[in-house]
């Protein structure tokens, strides 16, 4: 399906046959939230995603600061530090 909304937009007909990162993570996140039959979230834990590895970490450390017993990880930018989020990353980090 091609993205006619959002930063795929600018990609275009590229983005046909690519998995969406920002939609998959919070599928993820859905899917674990479902799982966890109703575990603590310190045995769940949160992986934060962003296009910048910098705004994601931020957030980890604010939310930190406040929800000390909720387990946290990042994950944003490309491979190349560059603004994006690669699925592979994502990927990556969940399954960690």
């Amino acid at each position: 399906m091609k993205v006619n909304e959002g930063s795929g937009f600018y990609v275009g007909e590229r983005s046909i046959g690519h998995i969406d990162p920002g939609s998959y993570s919070s599928g993820l996140l859905f899917e674990a939230l479902a799982r966890s039959g109703g575990k603590s979230m310190t045995e769940v834990g949160i992986v934060i995603v962003s296009h910048s590895k910098w705004i994601a970490q931020g957030l980890v450390d604010l939310i930190s600061e406040v929800a000390k017993d909720v387990v946290l990880t990042y994950v944003g930018g490309t491979e190349d530090a560059g603004i994006g989020t690669s699925f592979e990353q994502v990927q990556t980090i969940v399954g960690s």
